[in-house]
């Protein structure tokens, strides 16, 4: 057959290179017609010119039959459309053997274990041919070895597109997403790949297990140690991940028990002695807990994770050197874990070296995360403001902050924290913006409207600056700080009556504060001389307010020490702390080794909220041999309320170790820990607590303090600790030994 127009002619060429099977000749030329059409639509659509890999030999009988159709038929469909249609298949036919001839030369590379050189192979395959399910396949599993997942998910994705229930290739996928951080849709793929799986599969359940604990379902991931621990009971590896979901879930002794199964099965293997570890300390077991660190350093010392535990529990008993020298040798073998950076900055912070303590949270913060979540960017974004803002880096620690507010828009004190930093750096505006979303997440706090009245003033909106200062007051009317500042405000607007009152406010709170008196004195005179009095008679006014004071005390005062001790701990049982303060004081004063004063003032203190000096007459009183289980446990609140949450775990744990059934101290040692930042840890005290919870009292006490975490669990950067209720002095504890004055 020939084409008449020249122009044609290589279709003609192409046409003619093309032999033929029989003697056909070709039709008398008609119309198409419309059932022709659909016919070689149907053969061009057939599934084997789209089936992936398909056989030679299918090809060139489907070439074959084409061409004898188009001999028969070129004259009702066109001599054109039959050339364009064979070139088609001849390059079809060409592509595919080219493409299974790369995919051959790429498989022998593969068995040869050059797989570097088999991925340009595999790419000529696929290009030839995209729907090679083989070489998609093979490229996808070298691009996992490489490490190179987004590449390797995107093979897999190809793949599975063509067959949905390929399970290799579900489970290539799902490892491929756990690698990457997308852990439900790992999950999705592994549980589509135990779907179309006949019979017990260890390692999907295995995985997906792991998976769920990355997302933090420990249950679910629980479940499914459970199902792959039944197919392979001598698998240690499965005893160790469900014991690791057990701890999160505070399931202790169940974890321990699968520690010591996992030790049975393996003696040797160091990460069993390690887990069993973090079991034993969880249940107070130290001297356990040391032995199988040791244990499992001995028998591998290159095992960074030991030190970490390690430098964890010795860091949590205030041995802090001893914890560097563990979290150096750490980071030496593991430099990108950055749970080390992060424990050694605490530790640093602790030590008062902020600056080192930053630089290694900052490292922190540019490492992936590790497994279970044990670094949050959000607990280490608002560890690091806060201490940005103790350097006076206020731009750093506004930076960490938005950071931080972008991460979760519910944390009120971070906007009030950012609004404080704004204030330093002159933005009143956006402190005031800071304000008002701190408000209306929570509208009861006073803090956010003493703020806001502070920048409104700035501003010079002093009508709305009083309106806030009103409203913190309502919320805390025994506010020091906010009658100082509006105290400030009536000053210089010299309204002298309102600013004495508020001034008077300031010193009866705290009536140590220098700062209060002073201005009491200069309101005092400017009052009745319609002015600000002059520096002299401030001074004067204030030597003769503060004679007149202790003359006034000194005539009320007795030096009978029974009779202070009486009068002191009676107006501390009635709520009146100051006045117990003066009279406490006193007793002190004339009769300083005795124990009973001192222990009454201590009390007195902390229900005033000046917790240092309750912690020098607690310390006093232990000089003295006096101290009672009820006056650590005060102790221990006032070193959580000035930040001191781990020298109040360092005073609890004895007391726990002695009497394990005190509710008390359960409830003491979780708000300590949940200031420390570890709430987890927090809310299992709570529930070991309320077992040992002798009363419903007590019970109600704990399920009170663990809502109080949940509600607000974070780190010590996260937002202010939870301050402890204020503690009493019980009364067999204030009226019991002591040494005479």
């Amino acid at each position: 057959m020939a084409l008449k127009n020249s122009k044609f002619s290589h279709l003609n060429q192409a046409l003619n290179s093309i032999p033929l099977r029989g003697k056909d000749a070709p039709q008398e030329q008609s119309e198409v017609k419309s059932a022709d059409r659909d016919k070689a639509r149907q053969m061009d659509q057939s599934p084997e010119m789209t089936q992936p890999g398909g056989q030679e030999d299918e090809w060139k009988a489907k070439l074959h039959g084409w061409k004898t159709y188009c001999k028969k038929n070129s004259g009702k469909i066109g001599l054109c459309a039959c050339a364009a249609a064979l070139l088609l298949l001849v390059g079809a036919v060409s592509f595919s053997i080219m493409s299974k001839q790369a995919f051959k030369r790429a498989e022998a590379l593969i068995q040869a274990g050059d797989s570097k050189k088999a991925l340009p192979e595999l790419d000529t395959s696929i290009w030839f041919n995209p729907n090679s399910v083989a070489a998609l396949y093979e490229r996808g599993q070298i691009y996992s070895k490489q490490g190179n997942l987004k590449d390797a998910v995107a093979d897999f994705s190809n793949v599975i597109k063509i067959n949905p229930f390929y399970k290799d290739v579900l489970e290539r996928r799902a490892t491929a997403y756990l690698g990457v951080g997308d852990f439900k849709r790992a999950i999705a793929d592994y549980t589509q790949a135990i779907a179309v799986t006949s019979g017990p599969h260890t390692g999907l359940w295995g995985n997906r297990a792991h998976a769920y604990a990355q997302i933090g379902d420990y249950n679910a991931a629980i479940a499914d140690y459970d199902v792959a621990i039944s197919h392979a009971p001598k698998n240690v590896s499965l005893y160790l991940g469900r014991a690791r979901c057990l701890i999160k879930a505070q399931q202790f002794k169940k974890a321990l028990k699968d520690c010591e199964d996992a030790a049975e099965i393996d003696p040797k293997n160091a990460n069993v002695y390690m887990r069993r570890a973090w079991c034993e300390h969880s249940l107070y077991e130290n001297g356990k807990a040391s032995k199988d660190i040791a244990l499992a350093l001995e028998l591998d010392p290159q095992l960074a994770e030991a030190y970490y535990y390690r430098g964890t529990f010795v860091g949590i008993d205030g041995k802090f050197q001893q914890a560097l020298a563990d979290f150096d040798k750490g980071i030496a073998l593991n430099d990108k874990d950055p749970r080390f950076y992060l424990l050694r900055g605490e530790t640093f912070n602790q030590l008062g070296d902020k600056r080192k303590a930053v630089a290694d949270l900052e490292k922190s913060l540019k490492l992936p995360p590790v497994s279970y979540g044990d670094v949050q960017p959000l607990f280490v974004l608002n560890f690091l403001a806060q201490l940005y803002m103790d350097l006076g880096d206020y731009q750093n620690a506004a930076k960490k902050l938005t950071l931080a507010i972008g991460e979760n828009r519910q944390n009120a004190d971070a906007f009030l924290r950012r609004a404080k930093c704004y204030m330093r750096l002159g933005n009143f505006s956006g402190a005031v913006a800071d304000c008002d979303s701190a408000i209306a997440l929570k509208p009861n706090n006073s803090d956010y409207y003493h703020v806001r009245g502070i920048c409104q003033l700035r501003l010079g909106r002093q009508v709305s600056a009083e309106h806030d200062f009103e409203k913190a007051l309502s919320i805390a009317p025994r506010s020091f700080d906010v009658y100082m500042t509006r105290g400030n405000f009536y000053l210089d607007r010299k309204n002298f009556d309102k600013a004495t009152d508020d001034f008077q406010q300031a010193c009866h709170i705290n009536p140590r504060s220098a700062q209060a008196k002073s201005k009491l004195a200069v309101a005092l005179a400017s009052f009745r001389r319609g002015s600000y009095a002059p520096s002299a008679q401030i001074a004067q006014t204030t030597r003769q307010s503060k004679d007149a004071s202790e003359g006034e005390k000194s005539a009320s005062l007795s030096n009978n020490l029974n009779e202070l001790l009486d009068v002191g701990y009676r107006d501390l049982a009635r709520g009146k702390a100051q006045r117990a303060i003066d009279e406490l004081s006193r007793a002190v004063k004339l009769f300083p080794n005795d124990a009973r004063a001192r222990r009454y003032l201590a009390y007195a203190l902390i229900e005033d909220r000046q917790p240092i000096g309750a912690l020098e007459q607690f310390k006093h009183l232990a000089n003295l041999g006096g101290q009672t289980l009820e006056d650590k446990l005060a102790m221990a609140d006032a070193l959580t309320e000035l930040g001191r949450a781990k020298d109040s775990i360092r005073l609890l744990k004895p007391c726990l170790e002695s009497d394990d059934v005190n509710a008390k101290v359960y409830a003491k040692m979780a708000l300590a820990y949940n200031s420390l930042g570890f709430p987890e840890k927090a809310i299992e005290l709570c529930q070991q607590g309320m077992q040992s919870a002798k009363t419903s009292e007590e019970q109600e006490a704990l399920v009170a303090v663990r809502e109080q975490i949940n509600a607000g669990a974070r780190g010590p950067a996260a937002a202010t600790p939870v301050r402890p209720a204020p503690v009493r002095a019980p009364v067999n504890a204030v009226l019991g030994g002591g040494g005479g004055g």
